[in-house]
């Protein structure tokens, strides 16, 4: 499942932050949290929206080698 150790240490970081994201109570952003934790959140889809692009590109560049390897 996983390759490498820093595959599975972004995975456990990910896992933790994301149990200190949900205990977010209510929506109150009144509270001294509440910036921490929509940076959290945010991040958290930013990250999520980088990584699928990156993957796709990877997916996309390995592709085409692959199919320009074939044709040669």
């Amino acid at each position: 499942m996983f390759h490498s150790a820093k595959q599975m240490l972004v995975a456990v970081v990910l896992l933790l932050t994301a149990s200190v994201a949900s205990a977010h109570v209510g929506h109150d952003h009144s509270s001294w949290e509440s910036p921490l934790l929509h940076a959290l959140f945010y991040g958290a889809i930013a990250f999520a929206g980088v990584s699928a692009i990156l993957f796709a590109m990877k997916k996309s560049k390995t592709a085409k080698q692959e199919q320009h390897g074939d044709q040669e």
